[in-house]
């Protein structure tokens, strides 16, 4: 299996920088057509979901992560199709929600970061670079709701490059990452042990 592989990257961290970078483009490039543009995000949203939930089925094991894996599929699924049919009402939802997930997924990053430092990872500080600032940014804008549709567009397609960006960059670091924090870990459980 590619996964398997310690020099291969993570081909899922890539296909979802792809569509993150697909969906920042055209925050950017579509502000005026707000219907467009949530049927675009409503399409890419459910292709996430139908990608992740294919990922969930093939796993062997059916443990939390499973489960997991199987209601982030289904929610995206759903707040795609819903998104696609209800594009106009829905704009302003959408703003908040990729905020937020922006958030979470800056946090998830910052923790990333704070581990690779601690398993000695000499190249921590790049995700924290990318992390900060996709969470700081994305906390501000979240908090101007009076900006126009098309302005907020915009600046989060931009954060959300920065953030494709930086799940390119995991789909490579990932893999050096966890296999120092395994060493790590199995060398301090060892010296435990004496």
């Amino acid at each position: 299996m590619l996964y398997k592989k310690e020099n291969q990257p993570i081909y899922g961290y890539l296909i979802i920088a792809l569509m993150m970078a697909l969906v920042g483009i055209c925050l950017i490039s579509f502000t005026q057509s707000i219907k467009v543009l949530t049927i675009v995000l409503g399409a890419l949203l459910t292709v996430y979901g139908i990608i992740i939930g294919i990922l969930g089925i093939a796993m062997k094991s059916r443990n939390f992560a499973f489960v997991l894996k199987i209601v982030i599929a289904v929610s995206a699924l759903i707040c795609g199709i819903i998104t696609m049919i209800f594009n106009e009402k829905s704009a302003s939802i959408i703003t908040s929600v990729f905020l937020l997930l922006l958030i979470i997924d800056g946090s998830f990053k910052l923790g990333t970061s704070i581990n690779a430092k601690r398993y000695d990872v000499k190249s921590w500080w790049f995700m924290l670079i990318f992390a900060l600032p996709v969470i700081i940014s994305s906390y501000i804008l979240l908090d101007l709701v009076e900006l126009k549709i098309e302005t907020q567009s915009l600046l989060i397609g931009i954060i959300i490059i920065i953030d494709a960006i930086a799940n390119a960059f995991s789909a490579f670091y990932i893999r050096q990452c966890e296999k120092k924090m395994q060493a790590k870990i199995f060398y301090d459980m060892h010296k435990e042990g004496q």
